[in-house]
């Protein structure tokens, strides 16, 4: 009798959620929980999970409540809205709480007078970086190199003071050339001598021209003037990790190989975080499709479908107003209505 007593006393529990905005406090929480006693409060029972590379929210955090009554309330709120965003929520073990915690809890944000770099023109010099933060004392500077020995695109900027690295924060998307630099504060990294200067090479899947790849006809358009570009099948991916590439999208669809992905920029030529994706069938856009909600790195991705429902006699390519067809990058013919063409084949939105 005592046993089973003390076995009810030492149950816990626990929610996982996901989907949170990464601006959601405890505060947001317990809101969204109302009528839910969280054990401790708001301030001891809501646990957020934070990227240990960036610092910067997940999206995800662990509830714990007092009673499984609270409990049982609160997984009713799964697929309800925080805000614009709905949340998923689900029961969690005490054990994948904690050890999720240990990597990904509070106590990784470690704050040293460290800045990471992203958005670096490829030929960038020490004398344009610490141009962009005069009146401030660098320590040390680190451009990261690909496996190839050529700039990366990020760095990392050491100051002898945490003031300095607070101004340097405020220095976030200035320029350097005609590129906007992302400035934001690197967590867990202790010291620049103890960091690897390269980037580590990363597997790359070889896409052909004579096999589905980024773009079918890119390297012997020219050489095919009889092939006439054809409508492929695209959805809309929203929500994608601000550093995504198209090589990571591509991979994400596996084992489907897409025909062409195309990467969408603002018109101040950063990432919107979204992407157009077209496929050669309808049949491998609709397993796309299935790939919905799921996550690319620390964010769960949404798609659209562009194309439409399937037209008999063209290809399942519903053509309308809305959906003209979509053409590989080499195609010359009119631009999409709701987007610009540049000349460096990036896409932009017109607001």
């Amino acid at each position: 009798m005592n046993g089973d007593m003390v076995k009810v006393e030492d149950q816990n529990y626990i929610v996982k959620v996901r989907g949170l905005p990464y601006s959601a406090t405890s505060h947001d929480v317990a809101l969204f929980f109302s009528g839910c006693d969280i054990k401790g409060g708001k301030s001891e029972g809501v646990h957020f999970c934070f990227n240990p590379q960036s610092g910067k929210p997940t999206g995800e955090c662990f509830v714990e409540f007092i009673s499984a009554p609270d409990m049982r309330k609160a997984l009713l709120q799964h697929h309800r809205y925080l805000g614009r965003r709905y949340l998923e929520v689900e029961k969690c073990s005490e054990d994948v709480m904690r050890q999720t915690l240990k990597t990904h809890g509070e106590t990784v944000r470690k704050s040293h007078p460290i800045v990471r770099l992203r958005g670096l023109p490829f030929k960038t010099t020490d004398t344009e970086i610490e141009k962009l933060f005069s009146g401030l004392t660098i320590d040390k500077l680190v451009i990261v190199k690909d496996p190839k020995g050529q700039a990366a695109g990020d760095g990392y900027v050491q100051f002898e003071k945490e003031s300095d690295m607070k101004d340097a924060l405020n220095r976030h998307m200035e320029k350097i050339g005609h590129r906007y630099i992302e400035v934001f504060q690197a967590y867990n990294v202790t010291d620049l001598d103890d960091m690897p200067k390269n980037r580590p090479s990363k597997p790359n899947k070889v896409y052909h021209h004579d096999s589905p790849g980024y773009n079918v006809y890119e390297q012997d358009w020219n050489n095919h003037p009889r092939i006439t570009p054809r409508p492929y099948h695209t959805l809309r991916m929203r929500g994608l990790p601000f550093e995504a590439s198209e090589q990571e999208i591509a991979e994400f669809f596996e084992p489907i190989t897409p025909v062409h992905v195309q990467l969408i920029y603002t018109r101040q030529g950063r990432p919107s975080g979204e992407a157009e994706v077209s496929f050669g069938s309808y049949s491998d856009l609709t397993t796309a499709m299935t790939k919905d909600k799921e996550y690319l790195g620390n964010r769960y991705v949404e798609l659209f479908n562009e194309t439409g429902p399937q037209a008999p006699g063209n290809g399942g390519y519903l053509q309308s107003p809305h959906n003209p067809p979509y053409y590989p990058r080499s195609y010359s013919g009119p631009p999409r209505p709701t987007a610009t063409r540049m000349s460096n084949n990036r896409r932009y939105y017109d607001h």
